[in-house]
C-alpha cells in the first residue's frame, strides 16, 4: 500500500515539474504567397530557433500571388483547411496578397476574421505576418500596417510587425538591401529581417525555453556589428508592436 502512496506521490511532483517547464518546440504553419516562401523565411524562422537551442518547426501553403481567399476556397490545389484542422500546429501565421491590404482592406480583414474563428475550433492560435511596402511606394506601409493592426485587434491573432521592421531598418540605414532586384520580394537579408521577428515574437509568446540568446546566433555569418544591427531592428519593433495575442 506505501508502494502504491509513493508511486502516485512520484508522479504527482514529476506532473507539477513539467507543468512548470518551459516548452522547447512549437508548430507552425505559414499560410501565404512568395512574400512567404521566395526568401525561405520560414527555414531561416526555424535555422534561428535552432542556434538559438529551440525548435521552430514550419511547415508552408503558398503560392506565387495566392491571397488568403484562395487559402480559403481551397483553389489552386490548396489544401490548407485540411492542414490547419490535422497538421496538430501550435501556431499558424498568415499572409495576404501584397497590394489587397491597401487596395481592399475590408477583404483582407474579413478573411483574417474567417481564419481566426476556424484555428480557435482546432485551439491553434493565430498569426498575422504584416509585410512590407513595395521599394517605390514606400507610403502604403500606412495602409497596410493599419489594415493588419486592425485584424489583430478585431481578433486578437499575434501580430508579426515585419513591414514596421522593414520602414525602422531602411530609415536606419537608407543603404540597405531588403528587397530583391524585382524591388516587392525580399533579399536574403530582408527574409533574415523578417525571419528575427518571428523568432523574436514566437519565442516570447510560447515561452520558449532556449539555451542561447538570440544575440549569439549568426547563421548568415555577417560581420558582427551587421548581425547585431539586425537583431536590434528586430527587437525594437518586436517590442513595439501594440496587439499581441492571448
Amino acid at each position: 500500500m506505501y508502494k502504491k502512496i509513493y508511486f502516485a506521490l512520484i508522479c504527482w511532483l514529476v506532473h507539477l515539474i513539467a507543468q512548470g517547464q518551459s516548452p522547447t518546440q512549437v508548430k507552425v504553419l505559414f499560410i501565404g504567397n512568395s512574400y512567404t516562401s521566395r526568401a525561405n523565411i520560414p527555414a531561416l524562422t526555424s535555422s534561428i530557433g535552432s542556434a538559438m537551442g529551440v525548435e521552430i518547426i514550419p511547415t508552408v501553403s503558398a503560392a506565387e500571388g495566392a491571397n488568403l481567399k484562395d487559402h480559403w476556397n481551397g483553389k489552386r490545389g490548396f489544401k490548407t483547411k485540411s492542414l490547419i484542422a490535422n497538421g496538430g500546429y501550435d501556431l499558424v501565421i498568415i499572409q495576404d496578397q501584397s497590394m489587397r491590404p491597401i487596395q481592399r482592406p475590408f477583404d483582407t480583414i474579413e478573411d483574417i476574421q474567417r481564419f481566426y474563428k476556424f484555428v480557435k475550433q482546432h485551439n491553434v492560435r493565430l498569426g498575422l505576418f504584416m509585410t512590407w511596402a513595395k521599394q517605390h511606394s514606400a507610403n502604403t506601409q500606412i495602409q497596410l500596417d493599419k489594415t493588419y493592426s486592425e485584424g489583430a485587434e478585431a481578433t486578437n491573432a499575434i501580430l508579426f510587425p515585419v513591414g514596421a521592421a522593414w520602414l525602422l531598418a531602411k530609415a536606419t540605414n537608407p543603404k540597405i538591401k531588403l528587397y530583391d532586384a524585382d524591388g516587392s520580394h525580399p533579399s536574403v537579408y530582408g527574409g533574415y529581417l523578417a525571419a528575427l521577428v518571428f523568432v523574436e515574437i514566437i519565442t516570447r509568446e510560447f515561452k520558449l525555453q532556449s539555451t542561447r540568446n538570440i544575440a549569439e546566433t549568426n547563421i548568415l555569418n555577417l560581420p558582427g556589428q551587421e548581425n547585431q544591427f539586425y537583431i536590434n531592428i528586430s527587437r525594437k519593433a518586436s517590442t513595439s508592436t501594440k496587439y499581441e495575442g492571448n
